[in-house]
């Protein structure tokens, strides 16, 4: 009588087997990394260009429906109390505020001048520069034109250069355009 006899297999990996699936693995993080912060870094400017793109066609939209001058000024600190117009020139990177005027001047007034919006400060890695038809100010009257003596560029960049810059670029017709990698200027 023979006996029917079961052999258990053994199954899993040998040592070899998973150190070649981990070397494929660190082969491919090492491929997939520069990628990863390449693609952060591109998302990071596309951010913050659209959060300035957004606050530009908020303060052309505004005037034309409150048929005042709207305003976008540069601000050392956008979230003070009250906020105030100002900072280092052409540069952008510290913020905005966005306000209706109630009054003649450009410079914001907390009695008569009504905040819409702000606009806070890039990231450490952005800069943002604009040329110096926009330096202080990017006045809207209130048909949406820009109250300008030529048209605004504002250039967003980071440490990559114009390679990677995003512009936005103003007409006086008050309409905002965007330009994309590369640039010709990080500083308009």
């Amino acid at each position: 009588m023979k006996k029917n006899i079961k052999y258990l297999s053994a199954h899993g990996f040998t040592f070899i087997e998973l150190m070649i699936v981990m070397t494929v693995i660190a082969v491919m993080a090492a491929i997939a990394l520069p990628n990863l912060n390449q693609f952060v870094a591109n998302n990071r400017l596309k951010s913050q260009m659209y959060n300035m793109l957004e606050s530009i066609n908020i303060a052309r939209s505004e005037a034309v429906k409150r048929k005042v001058k709207t305003v976008m000024c540069r601000s050392a600190d956008p979230t003070a109390t009250p906020p105030a117009c100002g900072g280092t020139a052409q540069t952008w990177t510290t913020g905005w505020i966005v306000y209706a005027k109630g009054d003649a001047a450009d410079a914001y007034n907390s009695a008569t001048d009504t905040i819409i919006g702000i606009g806070n400060a890039a990231d450490d890695t952005v800069d943002i520069m604009s040329n110096g038809n926009g330096d202080n100010y990017l006045v809207y009257k209130a048909d949406g034109t820009l109250d300008e003596t030529g048209s605004v560029v504002y250039a967003i960049c980071d440490d990559r250069g114009e390679d990677y810059g995003k512009q936005i670029s103003i007409a006086l017709v008050g309409r905002a355009s965007i330009t994309s990698n590369p640039i010709a200027d990080c500083t308009p």
